[in-house]
């Protein structure tokens, strides 16, 4: 139980690389193994130390997207203009909705706090086991959508629940369920909410799931990205503009990985096209 209790106090990135670590050594354990059943945990567990790797170095090192806090609520109003300019609909009016109800509020708020990261773990996870023919396209997406997404959080922008004065509830707080704490505490973390990881990793997660698979499952994972678009928005974590734009960014990246498919196929057919013509002549 004590084990179990500090394993649970460790910070994220620090349980990340443990994994990377426990997954690199199995690696070099079976990696000289020639067994199906081996072979193929030989190249899932190396597989998972270097997706484990990328996210400890993003859990760690995220927080220097956070340390920039001037302007931040201008930032925010200048988003809220531009939405107005879109003819978006208005956050307050879907928070509106959800207020009068608390256990809905109380189930949004779990949602935001506890399906992002453990679901995105499951997807990779599956990805690596069940189809790591695409697990290349999903790293590479996975890995230019966040970084992108860090570097523009560097701009930091208020999210709606800490701008009271419009009308908007921080209603994770209001619940006891804020993930950010009370306050002023650790504020500069707040302001890294343009765009929104949660719904660049629920857009990715939805994207390749129906790609990859064929189970009429699947389409619930597109259910899950609209519904983390709603949950952002109703608990005032997010304005629409953070959600839109990170869309924009995965769609960029999954374009960026598609076009490097096809340069590599190409590349990868000239020789064998070469040796053809070669044998071809000499017959």
């Amino acid at each position: 139980m004590d084990l179990l209790l500090w394993v649970w106090d460790r910070p994220y990135w620090q349980l990340t690389t443990a994994v990377a670590v426990l997954s690199a050594i199995c690696w070099l354990f079976l990696r000289r193994r020639d067994s199906p059943l081996e072979v193929r945990l030989t190249g899932f567990t190396r597989d998972l130390a270097i997706a484990a790797g990328v996210f400890a170095v993003y859990q760690h090192t995220v927080h220097l997207a956070r340390i920039h806090v001037a302007g931040a609520t201008d930032h925010a109003r200048t988003v809220v203009d531009i939405e107005r300019w879109m003819r978006l609909p208005s956050e307050l009016d879907l928070q509106h909705l959800v207020l009068p109800h608390p256990l809905v509020v109380k189930l949004l708020n779990g949602y935001y706090a506890g399906v992002h990261l453990p679901l995105m773990i499951c997807f990779a996870l599956w990805v690596l086991w069940f189809h790591r023919d695409g697990w290349p396209a999903v790293r590479n997406v996975i890995a230019v959508s966040t970084l992108a997404c860090v570097l523009i959080q560097m701009y930091p922008v208020a999210p709606p629940r800490l701008m009271p004065e419009l009308g908007y509830v921080d209603t994770a707080l209001a619940y006891g369920q804020s993930v950010y704490g009370v306050g002023g505490s650790g504020i500069a973390g707040q302001l890294a909410a343009m765009p929104s990881i949660h719904v660049a990793w629920a857009a990715i997660i939805a994207w390749y799931a129906v790609r990859l698979s064929r189970s009429p499952w699947r389409w619930i994972f597109v259910v899950h990205l609209a519904m983390t678009v709603v949950v952002i928005t109703a608990t005032a974590n997010h304005w629409w503009l953070d959600g839109i734009v990170a869309i924009g960014i995965v769609a960029l990246a999954i374009v960026l990985q598609s076009v490097l498919e096809r340069r590599l196929g190409r590349h990868a057919e000239e020789p064998v096209a070469a040796r053809e013509g070669v044998g071809a002549a000499a017959q």
